[in-house]
């Protein structure tokens, strides 16, 4: 009887010490990245906990991670991070650092106080990207976006980590691989793009968004011959948001798709409402903004397709413009994209051209129609350079057979040597700024629309 009373302790002790192990063992991988054997996000919530007065945080976030993703596969991504994480290591020893993996490809580096210094701390890790990856026998490149907070004992470590994502997607947001250090200002415009983010979808269900049109000219004649659409939003508490605010936070939002679409509909619907009602000319051309994210979606051809089709607009009278900026982002699908929106018969514009990075061997090769010459150019016509600049424009669209359009026309003296250089076709204040239907439909009625004369005022 003793002798089984001995087993069965011996037995209970054992499951104790397995338990106690199962727990550690738990524990240990709760503060470990399975792939990079970094302390994980919890470890680094942990470290921050115990970081002095005088450290410094940095996020990383290797840019452009996806699309090597989507070329190498993710086996070797997973080598990457493997490999960024050894050679994270090795720039940032212990017990000066601590270093971790806190997602997918985003790394985390504390730097311990009570002298560490932002510039030094991004410096460091810059470095650490400068020479390429070996990934089975290719040498890649790979670069980081950096942001970085300071520790501070009154700030939870869940604030530093947000100061130090916000000071990164601030980085991003003005170019990839750079580095900031977190501004309040930072955190604000983050708050605005939350509650932009938040309020979008409300517009589009409250009728709060608004398309505006501002006409098109024939340079020669004084002629109306079209309309770029633009959309407004008044916020019911922020007030008028411009789109140079809200259009970047759709995208990032997903909310894209639906804002295009519903500008998209909306010009074309309008554009039969002026034809039918004999305001303007069954030649009359409606120009709508498309951004990167629309010609990235499958199934975007086929909605504009269907969007002409249910308006009855005939294709050439439907100009979609880009951003130079959208289409180098990858030109290769551009360009087959672009090329099914033509075979649709569809005008398409290269919008704020000479601003951007587009090469003359892809412009060639993109199934445009037509050139919009910035209004940057256009405002220095005064000036030697900005003249020669608008007239090489309108030279290489001319060699190229491509129409032209000038964008930001202000001024007679303007309108004046724009024809005089040969452009088609001019849009600016000049002739009228953006307006609702109503006042742009009293303004055609009116004949007011015409070269030179004045804008309507904005309402």
């Amino acid at each position: 009887m003793a002798e089984r009373d001995r087993d069965d302790h011996s037995s209970f002790d054992r499951t104790e010490a397995e338990a106690t192990d199962l727990i550690a063992e738990l524990d240990r991988r709760v503060r470990t990245d399975a792939l990079t054997q970094l302390g994980s996000k919890a470890q680094m919530v942990e470290w921050l906990d115990d970081a002095t007065a005088g450290s410094m945080l940095a996020l990383l976030d290797l840019d452009d991670f996806r699309l090597l993703n989507q070329t190498l596969g993710h086996d070797a991504g997973d080598v990457l991070l493997t490999l960024v994480a050894r050679r994270l290591e090795r720039a940032c020893p212990a017990p000066e650092f601590r270093v971790g993996r806190i997602s997918q490809d985003e790394f985390a580096v504390l730097r311990l106080g009570p002298d560490a210094h932002a510039d030094e701390l991004a410096e460091v890790l810059a470095s650490s990207f400068r020479d390429p990856f070996r990934l089975g026998g290719r040498a890649v490149g790979v670069r980081a976006t950096c942001g970085i907070t300071a520790c501070d004992p009154t700030k939870s470590p869940n604030v530093v980590i947000r100061e130090a994502d916000t000071a990164m997607y601030e980085a991003k947001s003005r170019a990839k691989s750079g580095a900031l250090v977190f501004d309040e200002d930072f955190h604000r415009r983050a708050v605005e793009a939350f509650e932009i983010a938040d309020g979008l979808g409300r517009a589009l269900a409250g009728r709060e968004l608004v398309i505006h049109y501002q006409p098109e000219v024939d340079m020669a004649s004084g002629r109306v011959i079209g309309a770029e659409a633009l959309l407004r939003w008044t916020h019911p508490e922020m007030g008028p948001i411009g789109p140079d605010a809200f259009i970047p936070v759709a995208e990032t939002c997903g909310l894209i798709g639906e804002l295009g679409a519903y500008v998209l509909h909306g010009a074309l619907m309008q554009r039969r409402r002026w034809v039918d009602a004999g305001l303007v000319g069954d030649d009359f051309t409606i120009a709508v903004n498309i951004s990167a994210r629309q010609l990235e979606d499958d199934g975007f051809v086929d909605a504009v397709a269907w969007e002409m089709e249910i308006t009855g607009c005939p294709p050439e009278r439907l100009c979609l413009e880009l951003t130079e900026s959208a289409l180098m982002a990858d030109p290769d699908e551009a360009i087959r994209r672009l090329t099914r929106l033509a075979g649709l018969g569809i005008r398409l514009a290269i919008d704020d051209f000479g601003t951007g990075y587009s090469s003359l061997a892809y412009l060639q090769n993109l199934p445009i129609t037509d050139l919009k010459i910035d209004r940057s150019f256009v405002s220095r016509l005064d000036q030697p350079r900005g003249a020669a600049l608008v007239e090489a424009t309108i030279g290489i669209a001319r060699a190229l057979g491509l129409g032209t359009i000038a964008e930001g026309i202000e001024l007679s003296e303007q309108h004046a040597q724009i024809r005089e250089l040969g452009c088609q076709t001019g849009q600016g204040y000049l002739f009228a700024r953006p307006v609702a239907p109503a006042e742009f439909e009293g303004a055609l009625a009116a004949a007011e629309l015409v070269a030179g004369a004045p804008a309507p005022a904005v309402p």
